[in-house]
């Protein structure tokens, strides 16, 4: 059975893990709390945790399975992918009173939704041109906007000033401005995904796969500068979705087993 666990790095250090998840995120809030989705439980629950590693509360589920989430700013609403109605959308839930809203009603595929520290937008990825590029919204899904004219964009990530978005397409990391201009090209390499930025916005924390092939967390300077490999995986492993805590004392990452014969 393949199997799955969240890390916290304190840097080099690993201090926590829990097993059978998609996708993680912190809560900003006064309190560290990660978010997840448990493949323990017949309904994936999203469920919340402390740094501890002690359960908090189930939150309701979505019929659909609600992957690729992100907290709003408050900690008060979690947006998410799911195909509750048959189609990857966009939806918000409020985490207290467990309330699922749908933002995106395109045709197309609508993923991997990242909320602005500011509060203001929701950036996202949709194939409804035909290839998947990044748009904004504001927060009730209005006022879309396409940013990008690329192939292959993924996973969007917020600077937390909100006037930069880093994602990765075709084997490249690039930042652009909140508008969708000044476009540079940060680094490259094979398999770029899941990028996250640092609180004081000066460095990004990212998957890519290392020299000997393996798939490993890194972290670069905004300046493209100071590439490091953070995580050293053993052979049969395979490390992705790392998230800054807001307090830059930790990043989250998922370590999960590659299945017999599988790659990474």
């Amino acid at each position: 059975m393949k199997r799955t666990r969240i890390y916290i790095l304190l840097w080099m250090a690993l201090l926590l893990s829990i097993s059978l998840f998609v996708n993680s995120g912190w809560a900003e809030t006064e309190w560290d709390v990660i978010s997840f989705v448990s493949k323990n439980d017949k309904d994936s629950p999203i469920i919340l945790m402390n740094t501890g590693g002690a359960t908090l509360e189930k939150l309701a589920t979505d019929p659909g399975v609600p992957s690729q989430f992100t907290w709003s700013p408050s900690g008060r609403s979690i947006a998410y992918e799911s195909r509750h109605g048959g189609n990857l959308d966009i939806y918000v839930m409020d985490v207290g009173t467990n309330e699922h809203r749908q933002l995106t009603f395109d045709g197309n595929k609508d993923r991997f939704p990242a909320w602005s520290p500011n509060g203001k937008w929701i950036a996202f990825v949709s194939e409804r041109t035909g290839s998947a590029n990044i748009y904004r919204m504001d927060t009730n899904g209005e006022n879309m906007k396409q940013l990008t004219k690329q192939e292959g964009c993924r996973r969007p990530a917020w600077s937390p000033d909100s006037q930069w978005i880093a994602f990765s397409a075709e084997h490249t990391l690039f930042v652009m401005d909140v508008r969708g201009r000044q476009l540079r090209e940060l680094a490259w390499a094979t398999r770029f995904t899941n990028c996250s930025w640092s609180p004081d916005g000066k460095q990004i924390a990212f998957r890519s796969n290392a020299a000997n092939g393996s798939s490993e967390v890194f972290s670069i300077d905004i300046s493209g500068k100071n590439r490091r490999q953070l995580t050293q995986s053993n052979r049969g492993e395979n490390t992705s979705d790392p998230v800054w805590s807001p307090s830059g004392k930790w990043i989250a990452y998922i370590l999960g087993q590659v299945p017999a014969g599988g790659h990474r």
